[in-house]
């Protein structure tokens, strides 16, 4: 269990989720897809200015915990797995049916991209790795 100190100098907390918020320059309204979100760190905080966030991750579980936190300020989260070609490519029609996204972010995946899922510029396994089914 994390000690308030540690909550406090959680690296979330003072330095991935702001430099992530400055480098986007987020104005409210706008809309952003973030692509494995996690436990919802950043998803919040760009809720919280007022941006409409769709979240998504491979686990069901890191996701509840995410709506959790967020209640309200997320617009919706749902499970995609950006390892499933199939998957993103029915992210990529939904987007098409949309007026599409004010940003993109994909900060946690680029974080856990190289601890062996990826093989040649491909996705280690293929189809049905991890825990995600399905797309928004």
């Amino acid at each position: 269990m994390n000690t308030p100190l540690e909550l406090e100098l959680s690296p979330h907390r003072t330095l991935t989720t702001p430099t992530a918020l400055r480098l986007l320059s987020l104005s409210p309204a706008e809309s952003v897809l973030e692509l494995s979100c996690s436990s919802g760190h950043l998803s919040l905080a760009m809720g919280a200015l007022g941006a409409k966030v769709l979240a998504t991750d491979s686990s069901r579980s890191l996701l509840d915990l995410a709506r959790k936190r967020a209640g309200a300020v997320v617009e919706s989260f749902h499970t995609l797995d950006v390892t499933s070609i199939p998957q993103l490519e029915v992210l990529a029609g939904t987007v098409e049916k949309t007026a599409g996204f004010d940003a993109v972010v994909a900060n946690v995946s680029l974080a856990v991209a190289g601890k062996g899922r990826w093989k040649n510029g491909r996705a280690a396994g293929g189809e049905g790795e991890g825990e995600g089914e399905g797309g928004p």
